[in-house]
């Protein structure tokens, strides 16, 4: 943020430096004035920009953060839920191999 706003102090100076200069050539004032005023809104809009990109991609970041916790936690459940399985697979497995012994007996 410093950046910017020294970049865009500089940047005012160097349009006020450009304004005088331009005099000693003889342009007229107000169209000066009127061109230092569109530069100087043209920065505004851009500084605005920027803002509103910085602030968009914040919460970009902060939502692809949400998400890659939501999918760990997925496939966290996911892992819970496969060994749980695998474990009722060998409990029905056993009991079907005791069940099927005492058929035999």
């Amino acid at each position: 943020m410093y950046r910017v706003k020294s970049c865009t102090l500089s940047n005012t100076c160097g349009m006020y430096i450009l304004l005088f200069c331009s005099l000693s050539d003889n342009k007229d004032f107000s169209q000066l004035s009127r061109e230092l005023a569109n530069h100087t809104a043209q920065r505004d809009q851009l500084l605005t920009r920027y803002l509103n990109l910085t602030e968009e991609r914040d919460q970009l970041q902060t939502r692809y953060l949400n998400l890659t916790d939501e999918r760990d936690q997925l496939q966290t459940s996911f892992k819970n839920a496969e060994l749980e399985l695998n474990k009722m697979k060998r409990k029905i497995g056993k009991t079907l191999s005791y069940t099927a012994g005492l058929c035999r007996s």
